[in-house]
């Protein structure tokens, strides 16, 4: 049985780069019943062979409002231009996966 008062209190995301700015995309809006669980898929730009992904907490759009809770490292395919589907899942006790 899932409790019903167990929510996100806070929003999770990851730092992306629009027109130039680093920005907070948030992916589990707080305030969402738990579990929660998303996907998006999002493009790669540049060619370098790995490229970070950093994990945020909270719900600022703006970079400098958000604490990064996480880093993951992920080497790139071979071509310029890609994607990359990144999942997001917090399970009833709160831990994210």
């Amino acid at each position: 049985m899932v409790d019903s008062d167990a929510y996100v209190s806070r929003g999770i995301g990851l730092l992306v780069r629009k027109n130039n700015s680093l920005i907070n995309e948030v992916l589990i809006p707080k305030n969402i019943p738990l579990p929660a669980r998303v996907s998006k898929t999002f493009k790669l730009m540049g060619a370098n062979s790995t490229f970070r992904i950093k994990i945020t907490e909270g719900d600022a759009e703006s970079a400098d409002e958000v604490r990064e809770i996480g880093v993951v490292a992920v080497a790139k395919q071979m071509r310029p231009m890609g994607e990359v589907n990144v999942s997001f899942e917090i399970d009833t006790d709160g831990l994210l996966r």
